[in-house]
């Protein structure tokens, strides 16, 4: 019986550090979705489809989901939609370095 539980510890602390805190997956997919010069509305889009919410910050568009990775941990991943100056479309986007993650160790 000791052994299922280490065994079973072992898959859980594995699947701990699946991608819902990596910046660096986050931004494969998020380079898939939404590229500079496509219009603000359609990334918008992209990312709303992707489950993330977006509303208005001082930038732009500010747009995050919450992605658990365990069962006490969860991460919001965000992404600032920044507009050229006609405000129409999208001339970059900007990440956190880092995932914020609350439940952390």
């Amino acid at each position: 019986m000791r052994r299922r539980t280490s065994a079973w510890l072992a898959i859980v602390l594995l699947t701990a550090g699946c991608s819902a805190d990596d910046p660096r997956v986050l931004r494969g997919e998020v380079e898939r979705l939404i590229r500079p010069g496509m219009s603000m509305t359609a990334a918008e889009q992209a990312l709303r489809a992707a489950d993330f919410s977006c509303g208005p910050d001082l930038r732009g568009r500010d747009c995050s989901r919450s992605r658990s990775k365990a069962v006490i941990i969860t991460c919001v991943q965000r992404v600032t939609l920044i507009p050229d100056s006609s405000g129409a479309m999208l001339a970059a986007f900007d990440m956190p370095a880092k995932v914020a993650c609350l439940g952390s160790p």
